[in-house]
């Protein structure tokens, strides 16, 4: 069996909090709008990376990842799965899903997860900086919206 391509996972994660925002929408009253744009800009994530993956792949010479990647990855993942399983099972407060995507947001600025990586193809550089950029955004916004609660 083979390991997956990182670009595979992070597609995989990009889809994780896509879904979690999509459940937010669904539980949260009245504020249905927002978590569906969320959702909508991680799937539009998680399709880049599914893109550049069908692309390059794990090939070194398009990107480098260093040796912690896997690791990093795979711990936004948990923190999401059990965010997701929370959520299914009862209620959550917008204050609370507020939080909850911040700190996934947060934590992939904080940890640099898209400078993990060396990418050395052009448009692997180009997707990187932009996921880096609208991420920064997505914490940006959550910011505001926490202050107003």
């Amino acid at each position: 069996m083979s390991k997956k391509s990182i670009l595979c996972l992070l597609a995989e994660n990009e889809d994780k909090i896509a879904r979690l925002y999509d459940l937010y929408a669904e539980k949260i009253r009245g504020r249905k709008r927002f978590w569906r744009l969320m959702a909508e800009e991680e799937y539009g994530h998680g399709q880049m990376m599914r893109e550049l993956d069908s692309r390059f792949g794990s090939n070194p010479e398009f990107l480098k990842v260093s040796k912690h990647a896997r690791q990093i990855v795979s711990y936004i993942s948990d923190y999401i799965d059990s965010e997701i399983k929370k959520v299914k099972k009862g209620h959550v407060s917008h204050a609370e899903a507020l939080e909850s995507a911040l700190r996934i947001e947060q934590s992939m600025v904080e940890t640099k997860s898209f400078e993990i990586f060396n990418p050395i193809a052009k448009p692997v550089a180009i997707a990187f900086r932009r996921l880096n950029r609208e991420t920064k955004t997505h914490v940006n916004e959550l910011r505001k919206m926490c202050k107003e609660y």
